[in-house]
């Protein structure tokens, strides 16, 4: 997947989602709680989950 960025409120790009998913976190939940991508203006989210679902199944995949 292309390094994009995801949310501008906090700076995360796909990249650092992927990062986030090698380090053990294991749901869009964690990866919310851990980052606080999506909630400040929550323009991201269906966006963020669509990127961590995809990022999170290749990554099962090729582990």
């Amino acid at each position: 997947m292309k390094n994009r960025l995801i949310c501008q409120c906090y700076n995360i790009y796909t990249k650092d989602i992927e990062e986030e998913i090698k380090n053990g976190t294991g749901t869009y939940k964690d990866l919310v709680d851990k980052t606080r991508i999506g909630i400040m203006c929550s323009a991201c989210c269906r966006d963020t989950e669509n990127v961590f679902n995809t990022l999170k199944e290749q990554y099962e995949k090729h582990k």
